[in-house]
């Protein structure tokens, strides 16, 4: 989760999120069109018992185009 946590404003409770939904990596999310970031959270919060308000759309736009922005994890 915190890798997902390095695109400016996902915080600890939407990372959870989007990593419960199989939304686990950085380039997961810069690879989705906002609409399909914001479909996939939806099901999963109607399938679970996510309390919060899924992902808004204003905020998948956000998040993908952040997520395009950064530099993939480098292993060593």
């Amino acid at each position: 989760m915190s890798d997902l946590t390095r695109i400016f404003a996902v915080k600890a409770t939407r990372a959870q999120l989007y990593y419960e939904a199989g939304i686990n990596t950085v380039e997961k999310i810069a690879a989705l069109d906002p609409n399909e970031l914001r479909s996939i959270v939806i099901k999963y919060a109607k399938e679970s018992d996510f309390q919060g308000i899924p992902t808004l759309p204003k905020e998948a736009e956000a998040t993908v185009n952040l997520a395009r922005k950064l530099y993939a994890v480098i292993y060593f």
